[in-house]
């Protein structure tokens, strides 16, 4: 038995929720109940909704087609519903806000990344073919309105993603008389405003940065959230790097820019042996068959470099500028002009900066270099590679 507001229980009997009073008289019965948080239940007969108040009394007959059960479990003050074939939106007293008019009402995606606006639901307008059945299939346009059925944006778009940061990205059909017919893409805010045209290939939101925009011919550019031009859509590629800074990538030329737009560094390399191209540990890297460009985001300072071929770099030390190289499955360092400090031997090699030493590890056997890349001693291998000085020189074996 489960107590309702400490008036009213529900009582399982067979296939049947019994709705008792305090007294434990049966009031009325019903298939399922919903209860939600606002001091009301709805109710299921059949296929048919209602719902009564916290006494039991009715106050929406069972004529309603379906609702949306995740709402009620959920931190919103209302209930998306549908009454003969269409979908609207109730109050927690039960009363209409938007009247059953709509395809389709959704909050967006029900995950913890989805910041849909507490006010803001999205609206379909089109033809469902079955609302009792899930709505597997729904044709229409999307819009955005508030829960009290103001309209921010109109039914304009074939599909109107989860808002995330404020932003969502919307979907239009492609011209089928056009080059390129296939779907296109834009970006709206929370209240419903264009931010970026659905003309683009495809859009992503960098939060609170950029918009990186692909065109119908594949050049990639970037606008601002604001709507403002960054850079047009002319490159062969653009990379996320961190914190709002971007490489931009055109034939043989790399700029990197800062989150506000500005460049912060440039380089070119040649096409014709680039290997890969990828950010890690702070920098950007430009891996060719006969030499490498590091470029430090934070100094802005970029050097180049010989690597050898089957030669590939497994990370870079930002602060003392250490490259740690893999060949033949097995570790060596190289310094940031490339000479070698470390032979290729070890299976794996830690940058102990606050003693400034160097521990390559293999087997059972720790060896400590110097920054210079001379070998100090051999000792047992180091679990805790940064113990205190003292602890270390009473660990070496007499």
């Amino acid at each position: 038995t489960v107590v309702v507001d400490n008036k009213l229980s529900v009582k399982p009997n067979h296939t049947v929720r019994q709705l008792l009073d305090s007294s434990g008289n049966v009031i009325q019965e019903y298939e399922i109940l919903y209860p939600t948080k606002h001091k009301t239940t709805m109710v299921q007969i059949g296929q048919k909704i209602g719902a009564i108040d916290e006494n039991g009394k009715e106050i929406i007959p069972l004529v309603l087609d379906d609702i949306k059960t995740e709402i009620e479990y959920s931190w919103h003050s209302f209930h998306i519903v549908a009454k003969n074939g269409k979908w609207g939106v109730l109050d927690s007293a039960a009363k209409w806000l938007v009247e059953p008019q709509y395809s389709d009402i959704l909050l967006g995606e029900l995950d913890p990344y989805d910041y849909l606006p507490r006010n803001t639901l999205r609206y379909c307008v089109g033809r469902v073919v079955d609302v009792c059945e899930k709505r597997e299939t729904v044709h229409g346009k999307w819009g955005v309105m508030t829960t009290g059925g103001k309209i921010l944006t109109p039914p304009l778009y074939k599909n109107i993603e989860g808002f995330y940061d404020g932003y969502s990205r919307v979907t239009i059909e492609g011209d089928p008389d056009a080059i390129y017919k296939d779907d296109l893409y834009g970006v709206i805010d929370s209240t419903g405003k264009s931010v970026v045209a659905p003309v683009y290939k495809n859009v992503s939101v960098y939060f609170p940065y950029f918009v990186h925009l692909i065109d119908t011919s594949n050049k990639q550019g970037l606008q601002s959230l604001q709507g403002k031009c960054i850079m047009p859509c002319r490159f062969n590629s653009v990379v996320w790097l961190e914190k709002g800074r971007m490489a931009l990538i055109v034939n043989d030329s790399v700029y990197i820019i800062n989150h506000k737009g500005k460049k912060i560094g440039s380089f070119k390399h040649n096409t014709d042996s680039l290997v890969n191209m990828r950010f890690g540990d702070n920098t950007f890297l430009i891996i060719g068959k006969h030499k490498t460009t590091v470029f430090d985001l934070d100094t802005h300072r970029k050097r180049t470099f010989k690597l050898s071929s089957g030669h590939y770099i497994k990370n870079i030390d930002p602060k003392t500028q250490f490259t740690t190289v893999i060949h033949n499955n097995v570790c060596g360092l190289i310094n940031r002009k490339g000479k070698e400090i470390v032979p290729y031997q070890y299976e794996t090699i830690t940058i102990d900066k606050k003693h400034k030493r160097i521990i390559a590890s293999k087997t059972n056997t720790s060896e400590i270099y110097t920054y210079k890349g001379k070998k100090v001693r051999a000792e047992p291998y180091i679990k805790n590679y940064f113990e205190p000085k003292q602890a270390l020189e009473n660990k070496r074996p007499s």
